[in-house]
């Protein structure tokens, strides 16, 4: 007989969730940080729903990449040792991170120096009950999608400072521009990394999909 794989998706606890949503209210600068966690939950809507829903920009780790479409306005793209100026000047800011499926390592936090504001509160959605609680989180044990959907539903009609979501925005504008400059075709003999990449993403066009080793 033929058998099936099914993904368990554990629910949040409920004095973990209560905690949670205590804390994200709380919150005057709140950041999610999407890692690989979310794209093995296939938990992309609830993200895109969470984030629309509560005003709360998004940035990914490298693992996380594409957890929300890059042209999303409230996608920051990369954050870390490669991330973008944007996503990376909220990482500082902010009062409070959610950080969902990942583990923050050194490669997203820039080796603590994006989190050392020991006023930041970090709250660990994850699977794994080792990796919620990673950095003195607030741990939220939970399959990605269910503890998005469970969070968004609890803050209710709760969103961020709008000058916040608003700052958030000014800032991907501005690194748009920033990347479009280094990215631009210059006609020079050699060009740069950064130019063949734009070459390429321009004659890609949108709604392709580029696999590198």
């Amino acid at each position: 007989a033929e058998r099936g794989w099914h993904q368990r998706r554990p629910r949040p606890d409920r004095q973990e969730l209560a905690a949670a949503v205590a804390a994200l209210k709380g919150a005057k600068k709140p950041l999610v940080i999407a890692g690989g966690g979310v794209l093995y939950s296939q938990a992309s809507d609830e993200l895109a729903k969470f984030a629309e829903g509560a005003g709360i920009p998004v940035c990914e780790t490298q693992g996380g990449k594409s957890s929300l479409p890059d042209n999303h306005l409230l996608n920051m793209a990369a954050v870390g040792v490669t991330g973008t100026s944007a996503a990376n000047r909220l990482a500082e800011e902010a009062d409070l991170v959610l950080a969902i499926g990942t583990r923050l390592q050194d490669f997203t936090t820039g080796s603590w120096a994006l989190f050392k504001n020991s006023g930041k509160t970090i709250i660990g959605l994850n699977v794994q009950p080792f990796d919620a609680g990673k950095h003195r989180a607030l741990p939220l044990v939970a399959d990605a999608a269910e503890g998005l959907a469970e969070l968004g539903a609890a803050l209710k009609d709760w969103k961020a400072p709008a000058s916040w979501t608003d700052n958030a925005s000014s800032g991907k504008k501005a690194w748009a521009v920033e990347a479009a400059k280094v990215t631009a075709s210059t006609n020079a003999a050699y060009p740069s990394d950064a130019q063949v990449i734009g070459a390429v993403q321009r004659a890609m066009g949108s709604g392709v999909t580029l696999l590198n080793a």
